[in-house]
């Protein structure tokens, strides 16, 4: 289940009290297995089953492998970082020039970040698929009572005209 089933709790306390003393809190060992664990890694297609891939996942890796070798980054994340974080008073100037002299990074204006065309053909066929309705929505609930509206809702992004241009070429 995703994190829509996941729940957390508030405890007003005395202060001091020690929340391992009350009589509703008890204790559940278990010992982690090695073997088992890596059973069900196998099982679940080496964790694919769990954390299908999808194409930002390997943008990002493709751009960490190259960020190695040629450390550059676009002027525009530059721009999008000093106005997203309103960092005290820098300006884009500022970032550029310590991310150059620090990090030795460089600021490209001409950069463009883009997905390669071949991701983008994977992505497309994978939409054409059923991958949004069959991988990315499949395990993904709204505890509600209006939960199962809300799936359809989910379900039918791609048929949106608002979206649609996101889930066909």
């Amino acid at each position: 289940m995703r994190s829509g089933n996941q729940h957390g709790f508030l405890l007003n306390m005395e202060k001091g009290a020690n929340f391992n003393e009350f009589s509703q809190v008890h204790k559940v060992y278990f010992r982690h297995d090695p073997s088992i664990s890596q059973q069900i890694f196998e099982e679940s297609r080496n964790g694919e089953k769990y954390f299908p891939s999808d194409i930002l996942q390997v943008q990002w890796k493709r751009f960490l492998k190259q960020f190695e070798k040629n450390p550059v980054v676009s002027l525009e994340a530059v721009k999008t970082n000093v106005k997203d974080n309103a960092i005290h008073h820098e300006t884009i100037k500022s970032i550029s020039r310590k991310l150059e002299k620090m990090y030795g990074i460089k600021v490209d204006k001409d950069r463009i970040p883009a997905f390669d065309a071949d991701l983008m053909d994977q992505y497309y066929e994978d939409m054409k698929n059923g991958w949004w309705q069959d991988v990315f929505c499949k395990d993904i609930h709204f505890v509600s009572g209006d939960g199962i509206v809300y799936k359809d809702m989910l379900m039918q992004v791609p048929k949106d005209t608002r979206y649609a241009r996101f889930f066909t070429r």
